[in-house]
């Protein structure tokens, strides 16, 4: 939408990860490369499992694994189990299961289970964003959209997460500035699920800026 019709767009809010400009060709191993030169680790590690024709299957026949993974109650589960290349499918070949946070209510895992049920397609449609990204779905598309249209030219606000080892925050807001002119940064002490850890500080983050802005 931001690269298509701004002039349809206020302002912009991005929660964790931030904006990535249309550049056409995407190499998840160039990032994992990189990210282990800088950071110690790879970044996208659990990608491969995640683009491997039985990963659907696996996470959705092993919710309980799944929910330990994704809603880790301690961020370094990323760094152990996540980003590291193999990492993702070892944890789920040892069924590894885990305390959940105290921020992920009972509402918000029956949401989640009922998404992500069986009976829905499982983690099938969410793993495709993955796939289309490793595949070079959009490649095309993205290097037709013009550099005067991959700047977004309204009030812009970054939330980032200090704890998230997949969005790191550093990363997020360089990746952006050169696209963000007016862009606000707010960094809160949590991981990678922003929008249901610190719900309130989140919330109150964007009121001042859509009151400042909108």
């Amino acid at each position: 939408m931001a690269n298509y019709h701004p002039e349809r767009i206020i302002a912009y809010a991005f929660l964790d990860v931030g904006y990535k400009p249309p550049l056409g060709s995407f190499d998840v191993e160039v990032i994992n490369h990189e990210t282990e030169r800088t950071l110690g680790y790879p970044m996208f590690g659990y990608w491969h499992f995640f683009n491997s024709p039985d990963a659907a299957d696996i996470m959705t026949a092993n919710r309980h694994t799944s929910a330990a993974i994704i809603y880790p109650a301690d961020s370094n589960i990323y760094l152990e189990h996540l980003c590291p290349k193999g990492g993702i499918r070892s944890f789920y070949e040892k069924r590894m299961t885990g305390l959940l946070p105290s921020w992920l209510t009972k509402d918000e895992i029956a949401i989640h289970s009922s998404i992500f049920s069986a009976e829905n397609g499982g983690y099938r449609g969410g793993l495709n964003w993955y796939k289309a990204q490793m595949a070079n779905v959009n490649a095309a598309d993205e290097e037709a959209v013009t550099p005067e249209r991959r700047q977004i030219d309204r009030p812009t606000l970054l939330v980032t997460c200090r704890k998230d080892y997949v969005a790191v925050p550093a990363m997020q807001e360089e990746q952006m500035r050169p696209f963000a002119k007016s862009m606000e940064v707010e960094t809160l002490e949590c991981g990678h699920w922003v929008q249901l850890e610190k719900s309130d500080e989140v919330n109150e983050i964007l009121k001042r800026f859509f009151d400042k802005n909108i």
